[in-house]
């Protein structure tokens, strides 16, 4: 199932922006706070990031395999589809778990297990490495986020992988107004999410309650997933159409949507605006100019595209890895309350943590893409393609020909 349609150089550029901005976010709430949210909402709104992820997820795999499934679906392109997607998605998945796995094994080893304390404990649960494996754990099967945390997104994502083969079709189909009904129930399901799921789940610990957000991953992370793939998939059609591309592929615009978007997260104004954003912005990237594909085709930006499931997946790793070799290092257990100021093997100063954390992120994405997740893919493909058929022998071929 190879697909025709010209790489879209712009999403690449696009991807790889929203992952780095992924990891300031979590940079920002778990390894060296550097921007408080009273200063500004802008930082703390990076979560929604994996929500563009979604949208353009859903638009890609409509522009690469959408012409695959027009006419009938027989089994084999399904399953063709779902095996490109799992030797995509899986084996960093896997690699980034095994990793988190033997930090924990070596912290347990070492009788610090119980350093981590309850919330620590909870989220490098044993018990819930099923689950991991099996791509369920944003399926509301365990209280609290566990192990690799933004792999939740890749549950959800497999789980709208498992609906494309049903939806794409359809979709294809659709006249304009059961796409503006569909985008109606889209933005019907971020608002169930946004203030009725939200704010009442039942959660373990207080600071996991989102409140009116987004920001659900372990519990509703699937239908979060689902709507930003299915908004995606509605895009790819208003992009068939060419819908607004005299006005989205303005470059004035451009600016100006990041512009509005940028205000709008410094307010932390409510999140059912976000994926009108990402909508937009995705069309507009998928339109282009001159300016634009030439900001978005530098050398940078395309490197980060590339890299930047790598970077995505091994972040958070990264992070608590060294937060468990600094428990190796203590002689003591950590006091009970707030931690204090970050330390990092002496260092102390936020700036220098922030820096040094981008760049072993970014050093690590490169050689994970490069030795990791590149070779796995094609490995894993290699073994999916299916086999040709040898030809059949001539009738008049001796008999021990056709036994071979």
């Amino acid at each position: 199932m190879e697909s025709k349609q010209p790489y879209l150089t712009n999403h690449t550029a696009l991807r790889g922006i929203a992952a780095l901005l992924v990891v300031v976010f979590h940079a920002n709430t778990r390894v060296v706070p550097f921007v408080k949210d009273e200063t500004t909402y802008w930082f703390h709104k990076l979560y929604l990031m994996v929500d563009l992820f979604f949208v353009l997820s859903g638009f890609i795999m409509c522009y690469v395999y959408e012409a695959e499934f027009q006419n009938d679906q027989p089994k084999h392109r399904t399953r063709h589809f779902l095996l490109a997607r799992l030797a995509r998605v899986y084996p960093l998945h896997l690699a980034t778990l095994l990793a988190s796995v033997a930090a924990a094994l070596v912290t347990w080893r070492l009788g610090k297990y119980a350093w981590l304390g309850e919330v620590g404990a909870r989220v490098l649960d044993f018990r819930a490495i099923p689950s991991q494996l099996l791509l369920l754990h944003s399926m509301h099967l365990n209280p609290i986020f566990t192990w690799n945390v933004p792999s939740w997104s890749i549950s959800a994502e497999w789980g709208a992988y498992l609906l494309f083969p049903l939806l794409v079709r359809p979709f294809s189909r659709a006249g304009p107004v059961t796409i503006w009904l569909l985008l109606a129930a889209i933005f019907g399901g971020y608002a169930l999410l946004i203030f009725q799921i939200g704010p009442n789940k039942a959660v373990l610990y207080p600071f996991l309650a989102s409140g009116t957000t987004l920001d659900l991953t372990y519990d509703w992370g699937f239908l979060r997933g689902i709507l930003g793939f299915t908004l995606g998939m509605v895009t790819y059609r208003l992009y068939c159409w060419g819908y607004l591309k005299a006005s989205l592929s303005s470059t004035w615009l451009l600016v100006t949507l990041v512009g509005a978007y940028s205000v709008y997260a410094h307010f932390n104004l409510s999140d059912l605006a976000a994926p009108a954003f990402f909508l937009v912005l995705v069309l507009a990237t998928a339109y282009g100019n001159k300016s634009v594909d030439a900001a978005l085709n530098r050398p940078l930006f395309q490197k980060l595209g590339l890299w930047s499931y790598s970077i995505y997946m091994w972040h958070m790793v990264l992070a608590d890895v060294l937060g468990q070799v600094g428990l190796w290092r203590m002689r003591t257990a950590p006091a009970a309350g707030p931690p204090g100021p970050p330390d990092y093997f002496g260092l102390t100063n936020t700036w220098v943590i922030l820096l040094g954390y981008l760049v072993l992120t970014l050093v690590l994405g490169w050689l994970s893409y490069t030795y990791l997740e590149t070779p796995s893919r094609r490995w894993l493909n290699r073994l999916a393609r299916p086999r040709q058929a040898a030809p059949l022998p001539p009738a008049n071929a001796p008999a021990l020909a056709q036994t071979r």
